[in-house]
């Protein structure tokens, strides 16, 4: 994994993101490694996914927002609201990977092979 490690944002991007972002938030490494391994070993029936610590941060920060009250209600979080979580990051390192989950990224994916995509 390329890691999730930034100490200060980006001056150029930071000049626009602060102006037009209706939010932004820190999440928390150990939040990130969370969702990783809530992917990676999902609910019965929903496909295994392999995301780095990176990719898996949206989502980290979504189940944040929505476990706190005073966020969801500043980001308008509700039963209606339609959230789209991308993940930019799959098993770069997977060595580190599999440290960090348990298990091997094919190994993971290999539990998808016959299910419908």
């Amino acid at each position: 994994m390329a890691m999730l490690e930034c100490y200060q944002p980006s001056l150029v991007a930071w000049r626009i993101l602060s102006r037009v972002a209706d939010a932004f938030m820190t999440v928390d490494e150990h939040d990130a490694v969370t969702v990783m391994k809530r992917l990676a070993y999902p609910v019965v029936g929903d496909p295994a996914v392999v995301a780095g610590e990176s990719g898996g941060v949206g989502l980290a920060g979504l189940i944040r927002a929505i476990g706190d009250r005073q966020i969801k209600a500043h980001l308008r979080l509700g039963d209606q609201s339609r959230v789209l979580v991308i993940n930019t990051e799959g098993a770069t390192d997977p060595l580190k990977y599999e440290a960090i989950v348990g298990e091997a990224p094919g190994s993971i994916l290999s539990r998808n092979a016959g299910t419908a995509a």
